[in-house]
């Protein structure tokens, strides 16, 4: 079944702890922290700036020292450890791709032990490519980038925007709350 089911991951909140959210509600209020995160992290995640460049325009900006914002992103860095190795197992008999709203340079500083090609086919992060979810242009830049055509697409994710209307290109929306629930859902899909 390898050729025939597609499942992509995505990263934060999912298999690693949510970073710049969790940062921002920290320090304004829920409006405001969604207003500053979509300031500083769009254009990063579309590659404008790297994830150090944000966090020097978050720090200068915002009046934060930029060792202490380092630092209190780093109190959200989690690894889904579980999560990973069922990945491993996934991909034993279905294609395991990675696409993620990401900054260049974000695995390099907050997850440095985290070898993301060792458990995916293929990774995508959105500033490499200068296009993020949920445009629908991203996961099918993905999805084309393999030679076959898969009969089952998903696409697992945290955030309910970035799969609620996946459908209308092929792919099925899987939103992920904890890996027991996750687990409940794709358990089939190791067998066969």
């Amino acid at each position: 079944m390898k050729d025939k089911r597609l499942i992509i991951f995505d990263f934060f909140g999912v298999l690693g702890g949510e970073l710049s959210p969790k940062w921002f509600g920290r320090h304004f209020d829920e409006n405001k922290a969604k207003e500053l995160k979509d300031k500083y992290f769009v254009p990063a995640d579309n590659g404008v700036y790297t994830i150090y460049e944000t966090l020097e325009h978050i720090s200068k900006d915002l009046g934060f020292d930029y060792d202490v914002v380092i630092n209190e992103f780093r109190e959200n860095v989690k690894v889904n450890e579980e999560l990973f190795n069922y990945v491993l197992k996934l991909r034993e008999n279905n294609t395991v791709c990675l696409l993620s709203n990401a900054a260049i340079g974000i695995f390099d500083l907050f997850y440095p032990n985290v070898n993301v090609n060792k458990y995916f086919d293929k990774v995508f992060i959105s500033a490499e490519h200068h296009m993020q979810k949920p445009e629908y242009r991203f996961y099918l830049k993905c999805v084309n980038s393999f030679d076959n055509k898969f009969d089952e697409i998903y696409m697992i994710d945290d955030n309910l925007k970035n799969i609620k209307d996946l459908n209308n290109i092929g792919i099925k929306g899987i939103q992920y709350f904890n890996n027991e629930e996750l687990f409940k859902i794709t358990d089939e899909f190791l067998n066969d």
